[in-house]
């Protein structure tokens, strides 16, 4: 009776745990699914508001080119601006809108326009005065000087004299050579008998593209994301990619190319003026993305943006909890699902081994879970420091004072682009790496005449072990640009801690030479086709580095703070010094550290459990004794198996603290312990019940659960 009392009551204790812990699963995964959600359409949101945010700005910056150039037209067509006026009117508007490349008008040539006091009329002949941006300065070019503006091929005269007012498709400048994108507009004579209007000319401008891509790439969107702009015929007119503007390919190429006929049909959505937005795969980055499309009315062009999800969730703390709570929950679900499914309340023996099984399964699969959480953490993402993946994000990060060094002024620092190609990396020992590649400078005339040319590499371990020479030099314009070949060992602070699922940090370190005056280093970001952390800026394509996996490359500023002058009087003083650091970021490979560490540690579980298994009382005493000698002897050779690797474990990573896997040595320990002490106290006739009880068969249930327990529960303390 007193049996089937304590079966019931363990039957009804676990559908009532078991009913809990499903209840938890639940409440945790829907909490789960609304938070997620929740951060999803908030990021979701974020991302579109920059695109329309964006496409508002390039739009009314481009409306001011078409409403002075149509100004300037209707004017000249009323007569309110009179011909001699012209070229001041052209100058002045161009001198106040610094934004403007060129700005100028063409004459029909023949046409008959009223004289400057209006009582008569003049015949112009050939006449187009420009005024364009050279250098930041202005030159008034005369068009007709240098060839004849009414041939077909001239675009920007004929199509409005037979359009009317347009934007123009983007164009390589005659006398620029870069692209541009111009808007043209007529202008007339009035005649007031046959109540016609003559074309008398049109007035025209443009805006360079180095301009608008400045616009886009003021764009914050996240850390990874990037824009681009179509044209009315979906040519890209600016994408990270040069080589998409350089050949002219459109968006529809991309698509047939793709095989994505989505892009294509969003595309035309787009340039058919709708706000589109599409879940796409990144033709950059090969990432899941959102592409948002915000057309820019005035143009009929389309701005493009491409958000990367991984950033989403990549540095949520909260939802990894979540998942982890689902997880033990389930764990507990599981269990006592296994005890009701198996019945084993009625102390079954098979029933026993089937919970033990499932619960062993069940805890392998929730220390996977947490083995996969940590894999897929991008450590870029969750770093404290400020790193730079665009002009708009340097911008903001030299802008602001509070970063930028608040004893020092503003107005008085010397930025000096700096760029980083890194050839080679090799890990030396625990805490040195070499490496090998490239450096280099570019130094304006008139900004850095008095400053020295070379870079410090504060990390390097001694001068033995740094070499850089220089390998090239020269000057474009009023920039000098020097290279220097570099190979230094670093001496560099790496966490351990999470050994084998730790990432490393290689950071290049930068300082320049000149530690008296007021520098800063500011990456080249020109100098790199694409600053997506994914695609590895500065590293060798194909770089190699054994047992890791490269996975992001980027520049980042590290406000640091010292405790001394160095003897001199730095404008940076010693507090809240921004250094820039060239970090690449690689991830041991688990598939390697679970061949060599990993595998002989389960096999060695494994033993043991067999050992655990042959331990029985239900033998001759001789026989008793001779097995638990045995086992004992066996397990002292184990024991010092494991100290062996363990300590060839801390020679190799001279780690400080634990590192994670040395609780599979401490977990090891225990097992060998318990099997050692099992196997005494079987032989020494102690009338243990929990012991005795069916043949030592409890000891044996357990020891997988309690073994991946602990294993679960130093990962938790590990990880999260």
């Amino acid at each position: 009776m007193e049996q089937a009392r304590v079966q019931k009551l363990t039957f009804r204790a676990s559908i009532g745990l078991c009913a809990t812990s499903f209840l938890l699963v639940l409440a945790f995964w829907f909490s789960y699914l609304y938070e997620k959600n929740k951060t999803v359409q908030a990021a979701k949101k974020e991302a579109q508001q920059q695109a329309v945010s964006a496409a508002e700005e390039i739009d009314a910056e481009l409306r001011k080119l078409s409403d002075r150039v149509d100004g300037i037209a209707k004017e000249l067509t009323s007569g309110n601006l009179k011909d001699d006026q012209l070229l001041e009117r052209l100058k002045n508007t161009i001198e106040q809108n610094t934004s403007f490349f060129t700005l100028g008008a063409a004459y029909t040539p023949g046409v008959e326009r009223p004289t400057f006091d209006g009582e008569g009329t003049q015949i112009f002949s050939w006449y187009a005065p420009l005024y364009a941006r050279d250098r930041g300065y202005l030159e008034l070019i005369q068009v007709q000087d240098y060839y004849d503006y009414t041939e077909p091929k001239r675009k920007w005269y004929n199509r409005p004299l037979a359009e009317g007012s347009l934007w123009l498709e983007p164009f390589i400048g005659e006398f620029s050579k870069t692209l541009i994108a111009g808007y043209s507009a007529p202008f007339y004579n009035k005649n007031k008998e046959e109540n016609k209007k003559e074309a008398a000319g049109v007035v025209y401008g443009s805006y360079s593209f180095e301009f608008i891509r400045n616009l886009i790439k003021s764009l914050s969107i996240g850390k990874t994301g990037y824009g681009f702009l179509l044209s009315k015929k979906g040519v890209f007119i600016y994408h990270p990619l040069d080589q998409f503007v350089d050949d002219k390919v459109s968006i529809f190429d991309r698509a047939k190319i793709l095989k994505n006929p989505l892009i294509r049909e969003t595309s035309e959505k787009a340039l058919n003026g709708q706000s589109v937005v599409m879940d796409d795969i990144s033709a950059v980055t090969g990432q899941e993305t959102w592409l948002f499309f915000e057309p820019i009315a005035s143009t009929g062009w389309a701005l493009g943006v491409v958000y990367i999800k991984d950033e989403i969730f990549s540095s949520t703390e909260s939802l990894k909890r979540k998942l982890i709570a689902i997880s033990l929950a389930l764990i507990a679900f599981l269990f006592f699902l296994s005890v009701i499914v198996f019945r084993a309340y009625l102390g079954r023996t098979w029933s026993l081994w089937a919970v033990s099984t499932t619960t062993s399964i069940c805890l392998s699969a929730g220390i996977g879970f947490n083995w996969y959480l940590s894999l897929s953490e991008r450590p870029d993402k969750i770093t404290k420091d400020v790193i730079v993946l665009s002009e708009s994000g340097l911008r903001s990060f030299l802008e602001s004072g509070a970063r930028v060094g608040k004893e020092s002024k503003r107005d008085t620092i010397i930025y000096l682009p700096t760029g980083v190609f890194v050839q080679s990396v090799q890990f030396l020992d625990a805490n040195n790496v070499f490496m090998t590649g490239y450096i280099w400078q570019k130094y304006t005339d008139g900004i850095h005449d008095d400053v020295s040319r070379g870079v410090i590499l504060p990390e390097s371990v001694t001068s033995n072990d740094f070499e850089m020479a220089e390998t090239y030099r020269y000057k474009e314009g009023n920039v000098e640009t020097i290279g220097w070949y570099f190979e230094a060992e670093l001496r560099q602070n790496f966490d351990y801690t999470r050994y084998p699922f730790d990432a490393k940090d290689i950071r290049l370190r930068l300082w320049h030479q000149d530690l008296n005056k007021n520098m800063l280093l500011v990456p080249d970001l020109k100098s790199y086709e694409l600053m997506n952390p994914t695609s590895l800026p500065g590293v060798e394509k194909d770089f190699v580095l054994p047992g890791w996996d490269v996975e992001s490359s980027f520049f980042q500023y590290k406000i640091n703070s010292y405790n001394t002058s160095f003897g001199i009087n730095s404008p940076w003083g010693t507090n809240n010094v921004p250094e820039l650091y060239f970090t690449i970021i690689a991830k041991r490979k688990f598939i390697t550290v679970f061949i060599s560490n990993v595998m002989p540690s389960l096999v060695l579980a494994c033993l043991l459990f067999c050992l655990q298994i042959i331990i029985s009382h239900k033998r001759e005493k001789e026989a008793l004794h001779f097995t638990a000698l045995e086992i004992v002897s066996t397990s002292g050779a184990f024991i010092f198996i494991v100290i062996l690797d363990q300590i060839s474990l801390r020679s190799s990573i001279a780690a400080g603290g634990i590192i994670y896997i040395e609780f599979f040595y401490f977990i090891l320990y225990i097992i060998i312990l318990w099997v050692t002490v099992n196997a005494i106290i079987l032989a020494s006739g102690v009338q243990a019940p929990l012991i005795r009880y069916r043949n030592n068969i409890l000891l044996k249930l357990f020891y997988w659960p309690v073994v991946l327990t602990l294993l679960l529960i130093v990962t938790l303390f590990s990880f999260v």
